[in-house]
């Protein structure tokens, strides 16, 4: 009877912490998204310039992701990377111990390739700011949008493809490093190359707001 009691004890304590674990991690899976629903998103920041604020109020808008910036080949190059067959895993593996023994080897320059039929679009993209430029006044002048936190201070930038310069017309002060925003304006090509990282694209900012969730839908967090 006594190893009986101990038995429905331990099946208890081990169904409460596996509960407990479950609903933790559902609440952190699906908290962002209740909060991006259900949240107020105030407006940050809106250009004061006139012009802008009215075309991009006529436009049509695209709301992106960050898989949208990439051109086609290399999507599907990342596709292929994240379910790659037996013999593409013995491929990648062979290919990584002769690039690691051959002191010759260069690795390819990241990307500056960019999906042409989005330049002089109106989108909204949700992502990290890097800072690159501050006002007198310690407002941010100019910046970097990137997929995930901290991208080029803690990790190594993402490849040009995959980040946005943007140069403000006002200064942006309601900045938190780790809070994602939502930044809207028309996406333009442009080379921009900073200590921090390098651009591909360039964004002219109408508006920012905040953002509830992870943005990155390209790599795995």
């Amino acid at each position: 009877m006594r190893m009986n009691s101990t038995l429905r004890i331990a099946v208890f304590l081990a169904l409460f912490f596996t509960t407990g674990l479950l609903t933790g991690k559902a609440y952190e899976h699906f908290l962002p998204a209740f909060k991006q629903q259900f949240y107020s998103k105030p407006m940050l920041y809106k250009t004061s310039d006139k012009q802008l604020q009215k075309a991009f109020s006529d436009a049509e808008k695209r709301n992106l992701n960050w898989q949208e910036l990439l051109p086609v080949s290399e999507r599907e190059a990342i596709d292929d990377y994240r379910e790659p067959t037996e013999d593409e895993f013995v491929r990648q593996i062979t290919e990584a111990i002769q690039i690691a023994t051959d002191r010759s080897y260069q690795p390819p320059p990241p990307s500056i390739d960019i999906v042409d039929n989005l330049v002089g679009q109106a989108v909204s993209i949700s992502g990290f700011i890097v800072p690159i430029d501050m006002n007198e006044d310690r407002s941010i002048k100019s910046y970097f949008i990137v997929p995930y936190y901290g991208a080029c201070i803690h990790y190594p930038p993402p490849p040009p493809n995959q980040m946005i310069f943007v140069e403000l017309t006002d200064g942006f002060s309601a900045l938190d490093l780790e809070q994602a925003y939502t930044v809207s304006g028309f996406l333009d090509q442009g080379l921009f190359e900073d200590p921090l990282g390098t651009s591909a694209y360039i964004l002219n900012v109408t508006s920012i707001q905040t953002f509830y969730g992870q943005p990155d839908d390209v790599r795995e967090h």
